[in-house]
Formats: structure tokens, sequence, C-alpha cells
């Protein structure tokens, strides 16, 4: 075994050993990861796709992904799989949070999306959840493909929400979410765009760190470059923009050339912060609303 395997096989163990909670005033809770344990994955990459998808597996695995709540999914050519794990909650109302893992080089890391994913589906654990929560690791382009296939299968309910990680651990956390069409004032998808995009303003005055709450309206100058440079250049934003049928966010942060473990664990904590907010919104939402 190689000692880049190696040493983020020892990695995918030593995530189980330390649980710290971390409790908001609002009530809000979810588990966080101890930097001494998490950081040195950051500077181990795997290059290998393969690699990359069996410490995702271990890692999910170690923090209670059961059998039957973990399917692998084909992704193409070469043996390419998504890795696809459901964190059940109080209802079937879900709740998708989607990452890349594949390898795309140095310029646009996914390794700290795809270490979100198994952190993130740990952190939901520390307090009962209204929606159930299904987390997927998709293996590049063809892993995105197999996906909405498998997301628009004849029978498949759509999810509540889905929330897209893209380009995280290099700077501040921005949220964009596509403002509501007339056609959906007054319906669930209008009210889920709606709780989304408060819910990323409350966790951004929660946490206290200037990241943007971003929609097209309204744009200035600054904020329309901002756009197409997610549009033309972040991995998720294929994704996020062929999910039609069901409310979406794209959670990124600014570019950089190098990972940073403090802007990882503040991404970390937003994302965290923001999936248990909408949770809870968006149940408090469905139960508010008469026929």
């Amino acid at each position: 075994m190689a000692p880049a395997t190696m040493a983020v096989a020892a990695l995918a163990m030593l995530l189980i050993q330390g649980r710290t909670g971390w409790a908001q005033k609002n009530g809000l809770a979810f588990w966080e990861p101890d930097p001494a344990r998490v950081d040195p994955m950051l500077g181990v990459t795997p290059k290998k796709d393969a690699v990359r998808f069996g410490f995702l597996r271990r890692s999910l695995v170690n923090f209670d992904c059961k059998a039957e709540l973990m399917e692998e999914q084909p992704a193409g050519k070469h043996g390419a799989k998504n890795l696809i794990c459901t964190l059940p909650g109080k209802t079937a109302e879900t709740i998708f949070v989607v990452a890349r893992f594949d390898d795309r080089g140095k310029d646009r890391p996914t390794w700290p999306d795809a270490l979100l994913v198994p952190l993130l589906y740990h952190a939901l654990q520390a307090q009962p959840r209204q929606h159930t929560f299904t987390f997927a690791a998709l293996d590049g382009y063809t892993g995105e493909r197999a996906f909405l296939q498998w997301l628009h299968r004849p029978g498949q309910q759509p999810p509540s929400a889905m929330v897209v990680l893209d380009s995280l651990g290099m700077g501040l956390p921005n949220v964009y979410i596509e403002p509501t069409k007339k056609s959906e004032q007054g319906k669930p998808a209008g009210e889920t765009k709606t709780v989304m995009w408060g819910q990323g303003l409350k966790t951004r005055q929660l946490m206290g760190i200037q990241a943007a709450a971003v929609q097209p309206e309204g744009f200035d100058a600054k904020q329309k470059t901002d756009l197409w440079r997610w549009q033309q250049g972040l991995t998720g934003s294929t994704l996020f923009t062929q999910v039609s049928h069901s409310p979406a966010a794209l959670i990124f942060s600014e570019y950089s050339k190098d990972i940073a473990p403090v802007a990882f664990h503040q991404d970390f904590d937003f994302v965290a912060l923001f999936l248990c907010g909408i949770d809870v919104k968006l149940d408090s939402a469905s139960k508010n609303t008469t026929p």
C-alpha cells in the first residue's frame, strides 16, 4: 500500500475517536470535528478516485452508515461509482447534500468538499432531525449524470431541497439560491427558497462572518462577476443548474490556490449550521401551510 493510501486509511479510523458538540444559542447542535485529527487530511490528497472513494466509504461506515443506508451507484466506465448514504429523520421528506470527490487537479480541488460528506453525516447525528438527509459523493461528470438519472427516475420522490457543496475550505462561504419564479410564488418550492435564503443570512449573522448570500436580482458589477465565475468555473454549477424540479442552494467559497484549515472549519460550521437551520425551518413551514 502506498504511503499516501496508508495515511488516508489511518486518518479514516481516527475520525471516530473525537466527538465534541457545538450547541448554538438558538438550540441547533451538531458534532464539530477535532482539527487535530482532521487537518492532516487536508494535506493528504489522494490522486486516484478509487482511493478517495474507499476513504469516504470507510469513514461513512465508521460514522454508522450501515449497509442498508448505503448505496454504491455505478457512474460510468472503468468502475466509477457514486456513494450515497441516508441519515434517517422523523419524516420521509428528504434534504440532499451533494459534492464531487473526483480529482480535477490543483486548480480545482474537490477534496475538501469530499471530506465534508462524512463529517457532515456524523455532525447531524448530534440531535434528532426532522428531515431525512441523503448525502451523495459523486465521481466526476459521469457521476453527476448517473446521479441525476437516478434522481429523476420514475416513482422517485423529489427531495424537499438540495444543497450542493463546491470549492469549500479556501475562503469565506457564499450561498447562491435562484430567485423565486412567479409560478412558484405561494407554492412549496417558493417557500423553500425563501427559507433557504433567510437561513443563509441567519447563518452569517450567527457566526459573525462576512459570508455573502447571493441572488441575481439587483446585482452590482462585482456580483455579476461572481455569478459569472461560479457559472463558468465551479464544479457544482452544472449539477446545481440541472436540478430544476427541487429548490437548491449552492454553497461555495472564494477561490484560492491553497486549502486553508481555518477556512475549512469555518466552512464546515457554516454548512452544518445552515443544514440544521433549514431542517427546522422547512419542517415548521410545512406544518404552518394550510391545504
